[in-house]
């Protein structure tokens, strides 16, 4: 005879183990549909974890797309109490700001970036906004509408109090599409130009050119990026060093270099060009960023322009305006082959995102071919050889490039590719060179070892 409980209970635990198998499925597939947030944290891990070729500086993050960040649609509520004769005041001034430059300001609620990106930052009172906003406008003036439009950004977080990890900051690259700035000038365009050199494959890509001009070919050490924190506890008690701008551009490696130098040129050009004319490496530096800045803005950010700045003269969009209705831009013919290489690259980018790789290549092929220097542009043709995985292209192109001068990125890119090719002996020899640069960061050489010991094996 069975026993009823026993059946009951057996009967129960069946049907038990059922609902939750059932849960469990219903939670996987919640799991798998449902859009994620990420922290930076999670986002780094994410990046790490997805990216083929960590060091690649020609790379367009594509990343991004694995992972969804949506601070896009974050709420930007103000407060209820807020005056609406001011609200209005000041999404008029927004307003005007977005529909010029193609970007939205975020500036009411601050709460989702430490979710997104485990930062803090404080809002403004709204009477304070409407001050901050006004400055913005003018600050933003300085540039072209096309550059700013350009650049790559899109959503701009205009907070104050930004923390992280403890340490007090005036803004951030939050990721390839945002920024946050307090109310500093020289953060807008600290921040901006990251913006620009992350979405244009441009100086974030030529590390190597930058220290090979900015010190005139001479050998010179690659730094060791020190750590926020260290850096923030002596940079402002610290003498500007020879060559730099400030104390922060040299210890928190190239890009930051870059960064400030480029942030002075905009708040600071009289007291920066007084510097250059006794330090040639900070010389050779500006003249660096206006030849960026002229081919990044078709020819507009030219000599005149940068006169203008160092006479200390408040700009106006209407500078713009009227230099355009009267044809007022002047050739740099220095700058101009890098303007018209810039032209054709960015054509390449197009045909290379609409699946058109042959004109992609045929582009980029006369780019490198006529500036076989520009490290940047090489790695970018290389990386078309290498979505295509014609790999025995890709070393030519980089035996090449080594046949006159020696850019320790290259050498990491002949690795991976001698290795695609089961090449091993010279995959680890170009390794060997490549880690014994110096260029290449801790991480960076763990994760190449890492690779190709996979490939390896």
């Amino acid at each position: 005879m069975f026993d009823p409980r026993a059946i009951s209970l057996a009967i129960l635990s069946a049907l038990s183990i059922l609902l939750l198998a059932a849960l469990g499925f219903l939670g996987l597939q919640i799991l798998e549909h449902t859009p994620q947030t990420y922290t930076s944290k999670q986002y780094q891990r994410n990046a790490i974890a997805t990216e083929l070729f960590p060091f690649d500086r020609t790379e367009e993050l594509d990343y991004f797309q694995q992972v969804e960040i949506t601070s896009a649609e974050a709420v930007d509520t103000p407060q209820a109490d807020i005056d609406p004769l001011l609200l209005e005041q000041l999404n008029r001034t927004r307003n005007r700001i977005e529909e010029t430059y193609g970007f939205s300001i975020r500036m009411f609620n601050p709460h989702p970036l430490t979710d997104l990106y485990d930062v803090h930052a404080t809002a403004y009172s709204p009477s304070v906004l409407e001050i901050h906003l006004e400055q913005l406008e003018r600050w933003l003036a300085k540039y072209p509408v096309e550059y700013v439009w350009g650049s790559g950004l899109q959503f701009l977080y205009l907070f104050k109090d930004w923390e992280i990890d403890g340490v007090q900051v005036a803004g951030f690259l939050l990721d390839r599409r945002s920024i946050g700035i307090s109310s500093v000038e020289s953060v807008l365009h600290h921040e901006l130009f990251h913006i620009m050199d992350i979405s244009d494959g441009g100086m974030r890509n030529e590390n190597y050119d930058w220290l090979q001009a900015k010190n005139q070919g001479r050998e010179m050490p690659w730094e060791t990026r020190i750590p926020l924190k260290e850096i923030a506890e002596k940079h402002f008690y610290a003498e500007r060093p020879f060559g730099f701008v400030s104390s922060y551009g040299k210890e928190a490696g190239v890009d930051e270099d870059q960064a400030t130098i480029a942030a002075a040129m905009f708040t600071e050009y009289e007291q920066l060009s007084q510097w250059a004319r006794n330090e040639q490496p900070l010389l050779n530096a500006v003249r660096y960023l206006q030849q960026y800045f002229y081919s990044r803005s078709g020819g507009k950010m030219d000599q005149k322009y940068w006169e203008k700045l160092e006479s200390g003269e408040e700009l106006y969009l209407t500078y713009w305006k009227e230099r355009e209705k009267n044809n007022d831009f002047q050739n740099n013919e220095n700058f101009e082959a890098e303007r018209l290489r810039y032209q054709k690259v960015k054509s390449a980018r197009t045909f290379a995102a609409n699946g058109q790789q042959y004109q992609a290549v045929q582009l980029l092929q006369k780019v490198t071919a006529d500036a076989p220097e520009a490290t940047a542009y090489v790695l970018e043709l290389g990386k078309l050889y290498e979505e295509e995985q014609q790999y025995t292209r890709a070393i030519a192109l980089y035996n090449n490039v080594l046949s006159t001068l020696s850019d320790p990125y290259i050498h990491a890119r002949l690795a991976l590719d001698y290795a695609q090719t089961h090449y091993m002996a010279e995959a680890l020899e170009q390794y060997r060179i490549a880690r014994s640069s110096g260029a290449l960061s801790t991480k960076e050489k763990m994760q190449l070892e890492s690779l190709l010991r996979i490939m390896q094996e």
